[in-house]
């Protein structure tokens, strides 16, 4: 799998043959910006809650170098956001190569299809190189429908960590509780947002209505979060230990309560316990 991206241009522009004079890139951005939005979405790289070390744009392609002959314009792509995009776009373009095996989610693999059909109809020709190499797609070789995930979509409840809030669309960037994967979740409105934003880095239980990838061959199965909205919520408080020992105690209906639990001669002798 390569690092970087070729997206090979033939065909015409308003009737002239591609060139490097011909070619308008700002007419090429949209079949990149495309790719890169797909590249996003596969990768659960999240455009609104972006770390730190996040590209300033989210975007996963940045243009490297541009070359031409006659009648077709070669346009090199790196990388921008790691060895995740990386993955990604070559799932994408081993799909579009043949591979029933490399699947997407099924919005990425929309946001491909469109992107190049667009493409193809301003009268372009394209062929992507990553690892591998796919077919010239042209208005009589059009790209093909890509395999994608099945999901399923169903109200739950789900575990999590809040790590952001916030957004013009009221949003929150998650951790789920014990699998540590992260997904962005949908709040009703501002009021959840101001409330969850002031627990950021405690835990809730989020209730609402999700799409799920699911194993193929076990349909109850999850795998992956692919959107959330969230009809409740309610916090949970952070439990100190001795919280948790007053709870167990009253729990035992006062069995305990004369007890030092530091003396091991007590703790035997608490009814029902080891002798």
């Amino acid at each position: 799998m390569a690092d970087t991206l070729e997206i090979r241009l033939g065909g015409a522009v308003d009737g002239r043959p591609v060139s490097l004079q011909t070619v308008d890139f700002h007419q090429l951005s949209p079949l990149v910006d495309s790719i890169a939005a797909a590249a996003l979405i596969e990768a659960g790289v999240d455009p609104v809650f972006r770390s730190p070390q996040s590209p300033s744009r989210p975007l996963a392609l940045a243009l490297s170098n541009v070359t031409g002959g006659a009648g077709t314009v070669t346009a090199n792509y790196g990388f921008a956001v790691g060895p995740v995009a990386t993955e990604a776009v070559g799932r994408i373009t081993a799909g579009l190569a043949g591979d029933r095996n490399a699947r997407l989610v099924p919005r990425a693999a929309g946001r491909v299809h469109d992107g190049l059909t667009k493409a193809i109809r301003r009268g372009l020709t394209v062929q992507l190189v990553n690892g591998v190499t796919t077919p010239t797609f042209t208005a009589a070789n059009p790209p093909p429908r890509l395999s994608v995930h099945p999901t399923r979509k169903f109200t739950t409840e789900i575990a999590v960590r809040l790590l952001r809030a916030g957004g013009k669309k009221p949003a929150a960037r998650v951790q789920f509780l014990g699998s540590g994967h992260e997904a962005t979740v949908h709040l009703q409105g501002v009021e959840a947002v101001r409330e969850l934003g002031s627990h950021l880095y405690g835990d809730a239980v989020l209730t609402g209505f999700g799409e799920w990838v699911v194993d193929p061959n076990a349909f109850y199965r999850p795998t992956r979060l692919l959107s959330f909205k969230v009809s409740d919520y309610r916090l949970l408080g952070s439990a100190r230990v001795d919280d948790v020992v007053r709870d167990l105690t009253g729990a035992t209906g006062g069995a305990w309560d004369d007890v030092d639990p530091a003396n091991p001669d007590e703790v035997m002798d608490v009814p029902g316990g080891r002798r």
